[in-house]
């Protein structure tokens, strides 16, 4: 009984990670799946490897579906995870440089595509962070919209003057600042380590 369960678990992990487009509003993670549709149906963010079995240049395409549109989105050199917004109108991009580092940015799709590269509104809006300040390694990661103008994420660090890491919740209000997450909006972080040891390798 117990092997037939691990084995359904096993099938279970399986289809939800393997190269398919990704559905409406989950997280999406390339290379690995191909598209992914924003949740009103509007936008289609597609993986277009410039240089085939190569592990530099990935391109990720935005496409607007009722116009046939197309624009890059972002480039990239190894592997990132997107959310998309609730309204579909931002996402979200963790962009993972190494296996303990990542950014997170946040994109707006219209009128044109604009980056907010949330390290560096971190730092605006907060000043000196402690975890920013005695890290030298740093993982910036997505973790959930909590409406469509509000992204929760977390920032992850560990360093020569903090080996054991620690890590801090924020919050980033579109067009504005980020600031420390309250324990409300934390309430379901403890899902984030099941959903990393379920999320692809880095």
């Amino acid at each position: 009984m117990a092997a037939r369960f691990n084995l359904l678990r096993l099938l279970i992990v399986l289809l939800l990670f393997t190269s398919t487009p990704a559905l409406a509003g989950a997280a999406a993670h390339f290379p690995g799946d191909m598209e992914s549709r924003d949740p009103q149906g509007r936008y289609l963010v597609f993986y277009n490897a410039l240089t085939p079995d190569s592990d530099e240049n990935h391109d990720l395409l935005l496409k607007e579906l009722r116009t046939g549109n197309i624009r890059l989105l972002y480039t990239f050199d190894r592997n990132v995870s997107l959310l998309w917004a609730p309204d579909g109108g931002a996402l979200a991009l963790t962009d993972w440089t190494a296996d303990d580092q990542s950014d997170v940015l946040v994109a707006l799709p219209e009128p044109s595509i604009t980056l907010f590269d949330l390290s560096k509104v971190t730092q605006e809006s907060l000043g000196d962070v402690s975890i920013l300040d005695d890290n030298d390694h740093l993982s910036f990661e997505a973790v959930r919209w909590l409406n469509p103008t509000t992204l929760l994420f977390r920032i992850h660090g560990h360093g020569n003057q903090n080996p054991k890491g620690s890590e801090e919740f924020f919050v980033y209000r579109l067009g504005g600042q980020v600031s420390m997450a309250s324990p409300k909006e934390v309430k379901d972080k403890n899902l984030l380590g099941l959903l990393k040891r379920l999320s692809p390798g880095r």
